[in-house]
């Protein structure tokens, strides 16, 4: 996931020199930069940035600069001239229903954006690594998801039981807690008892 960064010239989200460049299963959104606010490819020879399974967007013109190749299953929200496969959306005019940049679960504290239920993300990739970008296994639903970071298909449920036969509003109650999944997040409980 490379989102919200900013280049005074050049690739707000990647900027691209000599050399190859495969991005495989990435999100890069919400950039800024004077050209290719996505990605800038500045190689003075025939090296190239391909594209695959990957989501750009947060500009008109995402990619910018020399040699782009897709190897299909693309959407760029915005021109990305090089997605030109049947399999690719190019200046997807649609809603990509995307969450926003936060913690989303995985064995390293970092930030990602997960696609929301009905986002056109969801199973429309090709075939990709075991794990996304947290460590969670791929596919998680009949094709792996466009992207970095793979959809929960089965919401997270959480069931509380109090362990007191009769709580009162006036002494501390012990609940249970339990998860559908293993999760790391934060809980907050707020109980009012009439």
């Amino acid at each position: 996931t490379l989102a919200n960064n900013q280049a005074d010239y050049f690739g707000g989200g990647l900027y691209h020199y000599n050399r190859y460049a495969v991005l495989t299963n990435v999100t890069i959104g919400n950039n800024t930069a004077l050209a290719g606010n996505a990605i800038y490819e500045d190689s003075p020879t025939t090296f190239l940035v391909q594209l695959k399974n990957s989501v750009i967007f947060g500009s008109a013109n995402n990619c910018d600069g020399g040699i782009f190749d897709s190897l299909g299953h693309n959407i760029s929200k915005g021109t990305c001239s090089a997605l030109s496969q049947p399999t690719d959306q190019n200046n997807f005019a649609g809603n990509l229903n995307l969450g926003t940049l936060t913690f989303n679960g995985g064995a390293f504290p970092m930030q990602t954006i997960l696609p929301l239920a009905g986002s056109p993300l969801i199973d429309a990739g090709d075939t990709c690594s075991a794990t996304d970008q947290r460590g969670i296994p791929r596919p998680q639903g009949a094709a792996c998801d466009i992207g970095a970071v793979e959809a929960d298909p089965t919401p997270l449920t959480v069931a509380m039981t109090s362990l007191a036969s009769d709580p009162t509003n006036t002494s501390p109650i012990a609940v249970s807690v339990t998860f559908s999944e293993s999760a790391m997040l934060l809980l907050t409980i707020s109980l009012t008892i009439p």
